[in-house]
């Protein structure tokens, strides 16, 4: 019903929420991500300062995802500006402000600042309350512990078991693997021997 009350002198819409889908269809398409972030931005515009108290998970939306196509077109600037809007709110838990980490994140890994990516993965992982390795080396030790505790974990299940395992349910562990597996890339880079520790980690979860 939205997309009826479309502007078409203009090509926009008379609601943010329409705007927001257009804004999402026009992502979907490299040729097409000028229009994308027009469409965003005029949600923005049409929620206002408010729109953090009357539609607060639209307006996440819209700042997410317009931050999202700012890194994809290099428009570092912007993209900074949304994220800073959103995480820096404090009516926002860490699993609302999840989408923006993770645009925070892909774009240190983009400029390779992966010790920068990697701090912010593990900080995040820590808002979440699940456990979180210390950013230094790891020793052969500790490596060779957390694979004989993977290994008693895995027990003698062939691949069909594992994958015939119970749904994973908890939506914060679901997150924190989700931020795990996005700084896998970082951790490879910036704290090599932590990597098969972040991986044990992950499999047992």
């Amino acid at each position: 019903d939205d997309f009826v009350s479309r502007d078409n002198d203009k090509g926009e819409y008379s609601t943010p929420q329409a705007n927001l889908l257009a804004g999402l269809e026009a992502a979907d398409h490299p040729g097409q991500y000028v229009t994308a972030a027009k469409y965003l931005a005029l949600g923005r515009k049409q929620v206002g300062t408010s729109g953090w108290e009357t539609n607060k998970a639209l307006t996440l939306q819209l700042y997410s995802e317009g931050a999202s196509l700012a890194h994809r077109t290099g428009d570092t600037n912007t993209m900074n500006v949304l994220l800073d809007e959103v995480l820096s709110r404090p009516d926002l838990t860490v699993m609302e402000k999840l989408r923006a980490y993770e645009i925070e994140i892909i774009a240190h890994q983009s400029a390779d600042q992966y010790h920068e990516s990697l701090t912010i993965g593990l900080d995040v992982l820590k808002q979440l309350g699940l456990p979180v390795l210390k950013n230094k080396p790891i020793s052969i030790v500790s490596i060779i512990f957390e694979y004989m505790k993977t290994k008693r974990a895995l027990g003698e299940r062939t691949a069909e078991e594992l994958a015939s395992l119970p749904r994973l349910t908890d939506e914060r562990i679901g997150m924190g693997l989700r931020i795990s597996e996005l700084i896998l890339i970082s951790c490879y880079q910036a704290q090599p021997t932590m990597f098969p520790l972040l991986v044990f980690r992950m499999v047992r979860a």
